[in-house]
């Protein structure tokens, strides 16, 4: 009897093993569908959560705030095991203009938005996810506004529900200057670490050395358990006037492959100069606009997961790929993903 009393003490006491490393991916597109680059990549990663951007809320035409963009979900029948994120991408400016109280309305608007959208979705009306994650480069202009509106937020959710707040690298390491957001959970974006504007920049999505300069000298503790956001994105930045113009998402050197439109940079194979006049995805390209291609390829994912070592994550972090398209399969095909994560995964014990 006593060994038995000892034995259930044990059991008691015993701490639960740590639930290990999740993998997942960002759809951030207007329309989610499950694209074979999708289904392939969360099977190779032995993943299943998928953080859906659900709408936009910015300023309209007339200054009203107001969703600038619902998500549509024509088909829902292979989401029905998958863990569905709802997301919410809210411009700093709506922060800007928005009343002291006000933070209860733009709760209200946010979740009769959601519940809209969700509406099309294997949960239908009843819409109770595991996550909300919100998404805002708040200001140190906007923070009170935008805390606000989070705990009004909050306080309008189901109770299972967490609330997720997408923390930037400069949030990370200066919490004493731009606050913690009132939230459950948040997402670091290890991305876009450089600077767009900058015409000389190698690969402002992302560098190690601009990485680090956020990551060290960070609080050795943040406030929030932290997942993280990891980039396997491309774009195309054209800069007119020696000034940013455009971004063309989702772009590769084919784009840029006509040789009588574009001249290649003869030391930078990722810039191009246009030589004639001609339109690019509907946008209008002049001579004298300048092309910068940037990506991220297996060798630059690999170093992006290495830094995650250097940050004070959550023990059971989710890594969040950034983001799936249907052009994912070119640069990351699933035994390429599987083979990077596994590294990671064994080097992590």
């Amino acid at each position: 009897m006593r060994f038995l009393i000892l034995l259930l003490f044990a059991l008691a006491c015993t701490t639960p093993a740590p639930r290990p490393p999740r993998a997942a991916f960002y759809a951030w597109q207007t329309e989610l569908q499950m694209h074979p680059a999708l289904k392939n990549a969360l099977k190779s990663l032995k993943g299943n959560i998928i953080y859906v951007k659900f709408l936009d809320i910015g300023l309209r035409e007339n200054s009203e705030i107001g969703p600038l963009a619902l998500l549509e979900c024509p088909d829902t029948a292979s989401l029905t095991d998958k863990i569905i994120i709802p997301c919410v991408f809210i411009t700093n400016a709506v922060f800007q203009n928005l009343s002291g109280n006000k933070a209860d309305w733009l709760a209200d608007k946010t979740l009769t938005a959601l519940h809209s959208v969700a509406e099309q979705l294997p949960f239908g009306k009843n819409f109770n996810p595991q996550e909300l994650q919100i998404d805002c480069d708040w200001t140190e202009s906007t923070r009170k506004q935008y805390f606000l509106y989070l705990n009004s937020l909050k306080k309008r959710l189901p109770a299972n529900t967490r609330l997720c707040a997408t923390i930037r690298l400069h949030q990370y390491k200066f919490p004493d200057k731009t606050g913690v957001p009132p939230a459950d959970r948040g997402m670091l974006m290890l991305y876009n670490t450089g600077d767009i504007e900058d015409m000389q920049a190698k690969n402002s999505i992302f560098s190690v050395k601009d990485a680090l300069r956020y990551i060290q000298g960070a609080p050795r503790q943040y406030a929030l358990p932290l997942d993280v956001a990891l980039p396997v994105f491309s774009w195309a930045l054209v800069y007119r006037n020696e000034t940013l113009w455009k971004i063309l998402h989702a772009a590769d050197t084919s784009l840029f492959s006509d040789t009588l439109r574009f001249q290649r940079h003869p030391l930078k194979p990722n810039v191009f100069g246009v030589r004639q006049s001609t339109f690019v995805r509907g946008h209008y390209l002049r001579p004298g606009d300048y092309i910068r291609l940037e990506g991220i390829d297996p060798a630059l994912l690999r170093e992006a997961l290495a830094c995650t070592r250097q940050i004070d994550l959550a023990p059971d972090a989710v890594y969040a790929l950034f983001q799936a398209d249907s052009t994912l399969s070119r640069t990351f095909p699933p035994d390429t993903l599987q083979r990077i994560w596994q590294q990671f995964l064994d080097k992590k014990q």
